[in-house]
Order: structure tokens, then C-alpha cells, then sequence
């Protein structure tokens, strides 16, 4: 493990390893951003939100949000805007109290 280490520091990632990093990194920026615009396209169009619901818990990971994620704190209220489907399905748009709209 140390001299994998050691090689890393020196000469950077291995072949398939650095090929596997890339794509993960690229399938990352591509999530985070159909995210962005999947809360935008929502927030900007609903006025009205599907109802109002209290945060039960707390996100322990907001790496698995991303750049679109909010912190909701528990017991906290907000707006639900629409339900995730797919990739996406066990997430919610949200609009908190200050207006801002974003994955919950």
C-alpha cells in the first residue's frame, strides 16, 4: 500500500485506475448538474408547492446532494415542489422558508 502511495505522489494515478477516477468524476459533474437544473426548471415554474412537510431528519451525507443540496435542519417546514423519479426517486425539490429552492 505504501509503495502504491509512493508512486501515486510521484507519477499520478495508473492506467485503468486514473481511466476509473476520470469517469467517476465525470459522471459526478454530470449528476450534480442535471440536479441544478432539475431544482431551477422546478423552482423557477411552481408558485404553488404539492404541500407543506416537516424535516424529520437530517442529511448525513451532503456529498450524495451535491451542489443542489440544502442542509434542512429537523423540524423544520417546507414547501415540497415536486417528488424525484428515477436516478433521482427518495429526493424532493423543496422550498425552504427563505425562499430557496433545492433538493431535500
Amino acid at each position: 500500500y505504501a509503495g502504491r502511495e509512493v508512486w501515486q505522489a510521484c507519477c499520478g494515478p495508473l492506467g485503468q485506475e486514473a481511466e476509473l477516477q476520470a469517469l467517476w468524476e465525470r459522471d459526478t459533474q454530470e449528476l450534480d448538474q442535471r440536479r441544478l437544473d432539475w431544482v431551477a426548471r422546478v423552482a423557477g415554474a411552481t408558485a404553488v408547492g404539492k404541500g407543506k412537510a416537516d424535516v424529520l431528519a437530517e442529511v448525513h451525507n451532503m456529498d450524495a446532494l451535491g451542489p443542489a443540496g440544502l442542509r434542512l435542519q429537523v423540524g423544520e417546514s417546507v414547501d415540497v415542489l415536486e417528488d424525484g423519479s428515477g436516478m433521482n426517486q427518495g429526493f424532493f425539490v423543496v422550498r425552504s422558508a427563505t425562499g430557496k429552492g433545492a433538493v431535500g
